[in-house]
């Protein structure tokens, strides 16, 4: 999927089921997030950080994709690790800041 806006109209599209989805501002990937089933799906998800409620550096993102999956903790330890062997440092805002 290519990214798209990263609005609320567009989240509403977004699905409500368990998977990855990226974050981004402008080109640059700025993080990686799950949805692990339950009440947390990937719309729920990126409601939380378009709201401010996750974090104030996510809800600056621009763009999104999103992607369903039935294993969504090993499809983003996976991005994860390829971004960090790419760039050496995880995206800006999935590095932990305490």
């Amino acid at each position: 999927m290519d990214p798209i806006a990263f609005t609320e109209m567009n989240i509403k599209r977004a699905p409500a089921s368990t998977g990855i989805y990226t974050l981004y501002d402008g080109t640059e990937i700025i993080y990686y997030g799950r949805a692990t089933g339950g009440s947390a799906t990937i719309r729920s998800r990126l409601m939380d950080h378009i709201s401010g409620r996750e974090s104030p550096c996510t809800r600056g993102a621009k763009t999104v994709t999103w992607e369903a999956c039935r294993d969504p903790e090993a499809r983003d330890d996976a991005l994860l690790t390829a971004f960090e062997s790419t760039h050496s440092t995880r995206p800006r805002c999935n590095v932990s800041t305490g």
